[in-house]
């Protein structure tokens, strides 16, 4: 037990000094550094990726990567700005100056987002709490009524909780989701449980 704590925190120290040094990276800027210490875009979205995926909100990191990357954001790849926006709401961050994510849901707009994508992307900005604009909102609408077909059970969940929280009102996409998962369940092929009520006097008991 004691070599797997060593070894715990032995990464854990690993993984801050890291971060310390890829936020020194970051704050410095391109006056500061030369070109090839910078940080690339898919090194910043795979970074920022990690630590929404370990849940660690670090706020000087989320600010340097947003001073770095808005004014290059149009050089990041449709993943690349996913990732971003998803590592955001991974640790509900909410940057200060919204300009990234304003950049961002602009660039989304205009590109074909695969079913995954769509539904990331709707389901972060929800749970940082921004609110895009409209036209965004259209345009992620269109594109999946579009491709509904081809969003597996669980980002029809991501994509419908991610407009709901947002209180975006598109009753074509609901309706069109709620028609493909009653296809869905029509073509299910594994027997639903046995579901039986039993009463014990006080409350109804569910015996699967």
């Amino acid at each position: 037990m004691r070599g797997t704590q060593q070894t715990w925190l032995l990464q854990h120290l690993q993984v801050l000094e890291l971060l310390r040094y890829t936020t020194m990276r970051l704050a410095a800027g391109p006056s500061c550094l030369p070109t090839a210490l910078l940080l690339h875009a898919q090194e910043v979205s795979n970074l920022l990726y990690g630590y929404g995926q370990l849940r660690h909100h670090h706020p000087p990191l989320m600010e340097a990567a947003e001073r770095a990357c808005t004014p290059r954001l149009d050089a990041f790849s449709t993943q690349d700005l996913v990732l971003v926006i998803w590592a955001h709401g991974m640790v509900k961050h909410q940057p200060t100056n919204p300009a990234l994510l304003y950049y961002a849901c602009s660039l989304l707009a205009k590109r074909k987002l695969m079913p995954l994508q769509i539904a990331v992307v709707i389901k972060g900005l929800a749970k940082i709490g921004f609110q895009p604009p409209e036209q965004f909102m259209q345009a992620m609408a269109e594109s999946a009524l579009g491709r509904l077909q081809l969003f597996k059970p669980v980002e029809l969940c991501h994509l419908l909780w991610g407009f709901a929280h947002l209180g975006y009102r598109d009753v074509a996409l609901f309706e069109a989701v709620v028609a493909q998962v009653q296809s869905l369940l029509m073509a299910w092929q594994r027997p639903l449980p046995q579901v039986s009520m039993a009463w014990d006097g006080s409350m109804a008991v569910m015996q699967l």
